[in-house]
């Protein structure tokens, strides 16, 4: 939805897979990240290639990721504070969450080496380590997520 000069409401983008959400958080003009009741945390991107007659552009979901629990806020911030001349964390855009059982996280931008890295990382030890449960972790794929999960178990 837009604001326009009018003073009236106007629909710029429709998303055709709706969820019930319970928080949002615009990350820049075009992004927006979302969690739903369903326990998903996922990105939303306006399709701006897209243009839908008199309805606007789409919506389109890249990436999407399962969390345990449902997510009651988002947030710009972070959970440390940066002093001068100290080494900065590598997280660019930190988004804070909390969840209805009182967790705390970050959903950041890594630099694209470390993404590959801790993505490898993660692959290897999901190989070595077996989940709770024996669920494979490729079963549940996150795309473009680098999860604790599998540090966790």
């Amino acid at each position: 939805m837009e604001w326009t000069a009018d003073k009236e409401l106007r629909v710029i983008a429709h998303d055709y897979s709706p969820n019930w959400m319970t928080a949002v958080e615009i990350l820049d003009d075009d992004t927006f990240l979302g969690a739903e009741n369903s326990f998903n945390l996922f990105t939303c991107q306006k399709d701006s290639g897209s243009a839908v007659m008199m309805t606007g552009r789409i919506f389109k979901r890249p990436d999407s990721f399962t969390w345990a629990s449902l997510l009651m806020s988002l947030d710009h911030g972070s959970l440390v504070m940066e002093h001068p001349g100290e080494a900065s964390t590598p997280f660019q855009g930190c988004i804070l969450f909390g969840t209805v059982n009182g967790t705390i996280g970050i959903v950041g931008q890594l630099p694209q080496e470390l993404s590959v890295f801790l993505t490898q990382v993660q692959g290897k030890l999901s190989k070595v380590i077996k989940s709770v449960g024996k669920i494979d972790h490729g079963l549940y794929p996150f795309r473009f997520f680098i999860s604790g999960n599998v540090r966790e178990e």
